[in-house]
């Protein structure tokens, strides 16, 4: 019997404890939510929604709220283009645009108009902003974080095959990328931040990945 009360007292010990360790807890919302969004993820089989963002809760350098440069761009192509599609990764430091080809190219190639006699002298033309707007976004936000954009057009089968058997949507892909491209780099894209190319998938549209930049270093030594 003494073994038995022996091993009664320390289960009401523990369960002391534990009692103490709940009454001294407290509960934050916030925190809550983080937790509950994790667990989610990691067992639903469900496709991820964007009502819950990394950037919902509030931080002391984001007053107003704006979002990080990702959230900036994904607005961006979402306002002034239809028929996009845009997804983060679960740790919201990498945005996929999926998008008709001809749209971005009409985005990407919109010359500026001429500005209004009403216009205030000196004030920049009115719709040539999305270019412009897209390099400012991916520069070194205040957090002091780049990004880079990889341009990928889609096209039906793989295009070192399509290029073998001479086909002509190579080529013009080629052209299309080439193009577009040129404008960006004139534009004032810095090369290490973007690149354009092919790959077989959904056929007329293109996929545009940004993520942060890192730049190469062959000494692999942080500096």
């Amino acid at each position: 019997m003494g073994g038995q009360f022996l091993n009664l007292s320390l289960f009401i010990v523990l369960l002391s404890f534990f009692i103490m360790l709940n009454a001294m807890s407290t509960f934050e919302k916030d925190k809550s939510k983080t937790v509950l969004k994790s667990i989610e993820f990691a067992f639903s089989s469900s496709p991820i929604t964007h009502d819950v963002a990394p950037t919902i809760e509030e931080a002391p350098e984001e007053e107003e709220k704006e979002g990080d440069s990702l959230d900036k761009l994904q607005d961006l192509f979402e306002n002034q283009i239809a028929g996009i599609q845009a997804r983060k990764n679960r740790l919201g430091t990498e945005l996929h645009i999926q998008l008709p080809a001809e749209a971005l190219e009409r985005a990407v190639m919109q010359s500026p108009t001429e500005a209004p006699p009403s216009q205030a002298e000196g004030a920049p033309p009115i719709g040539d902003f999305f270019l412009p707007t897209l390099i400012s976004l991916m520069q070194s936000d205040a957090q002091g974080v780049s990004y880079r954009m990889d341009m990928v057009l889609n096209m039906p089968d793989n295009p070192a095959k399509m290029h073998n058997d001479g086909a002509g949507d190579v080529e013009a892909g080629k052209r299309m990328m080439s193009k577009v491209a040129e404008v960006i780099e004139s534009a004032g894209m810095p090369k290490k931040l973007f690149s354009p190319g092919l790959s077989q998938g959904r056929v007329g549209y293109a996929d545009l990945y940004f993520r942060r930049y890192v730049p190469y270093n062959p000494l692999g030594v942080q500096e």
